[in-house]
């Protein structure tokens, strides 16, 4: 709840189920695709909204020959997906496509995984350990505004695109970059609080192009996508998180 001056928020402490009440000058929204932050503001999003399901595994196994170095699409009628090596030696993460309303989490047992995955490594004798698995939407969605009041947008809160380019946790470190500075100078009384105005009038564009950017590069990995796509022209990938600037945005004090 936003009053005059404060933002009075509850939260729940997951391993007691404890609940706090906390009372705040500002508040930043983390939390988020599904965001309930952004929902209870109301804040709506615009863009093209969802674009398929994927279903991922989390898992250990040693692939001496096969393992990749990051990011490897695999296109094998059998085992297409991707596979994406994590910052943790031996541990990956395994996606396929998955249709929710055809298809069940528990239809994809242990030993279907296995067998995938086996396909997918050309290691017959592969014996991953899962530890975990968890569902996922492919979509372009960008909110209307990354602030209201005292409350902050940052991340996929504020923006959700495709994994294409790997532009989505790079876009959510900029936006916690360009709006961190600004509050510890309102927090220390160094600058006037209209400089936080400018977080939505900087990042908000930047997250715009940049999610268009995601989503034609995702839908031109299909030939139906590359057709409807093609008048679409995009800068070089390179350009994207670096080639930049920010226009019009209100004077800092």
């Amino acid at each position: 709840r936003c009053e005059p001056g404060f933002v009075d928020a509850e939260l729940t402490l997951r391993t007691s189920g404890q609940r706090l009440q906390v009372r705040t000058r500002y508040l930043i929204a983390a939390d988020g695709a599904r965001s309930r932050i952004r929902e209870q503001l109301p804040i709506s999003q615009s863009g093209r909204g969802t674009l398929g399901h994927n279903l991922a595994i989390l898992f250990e196994a040693e692939l001496p020959s096969a393992a990749p170095a990051g990011f490897v699409r695999i296109t094998h009628p059998e085992a297409a997906g991707v596979l994406v090596a994590t910052d943790v030696e031996g541990r990956y993460i395994y996606s396929v496509d998955y249709d929710p309303e055809r298809e069940r989490m528990e239809d994809f047992t242990p030993e279907r995984w296995t067998t995938r995955l086996r396909i997918a490594t050309e290691t017959p004798g592969l014996t991953p350990r899962i530890t975990g698995v968890f569902p996922w939407e492919v979509a372009e969605r960008v909110a209307e505004r990354f602030s209201i009041g005292r409350v902050f947008l940052v991340g996929d809160s504020a923006h959700q695109m495709p994994p294409t380019g790997a532009f989505g946790a790079n876009t959510g470190i900029h936006d916690a970059g360009n709006l961190a500075w600004k509050l510890a100078w309102v927090l220390r009384d160094e600058a006037a609080a209209t400089l936080l105005d400018s977080y939505h009038a900087e990042r908000h564009p930047v997250a715009l192009a940049t999610a268009e950017h995601a989503t034609v590069s995702a839908l031109r990995m299909s030939e139906a996508g590359a057709e409807a796509t093609r008048d679409i022209v995009l800068p070089d990938e390179a350009c994207v998180m670096r080639a930049y600037r920010y226009g019009v945005s209100p004077a800092i004090p």
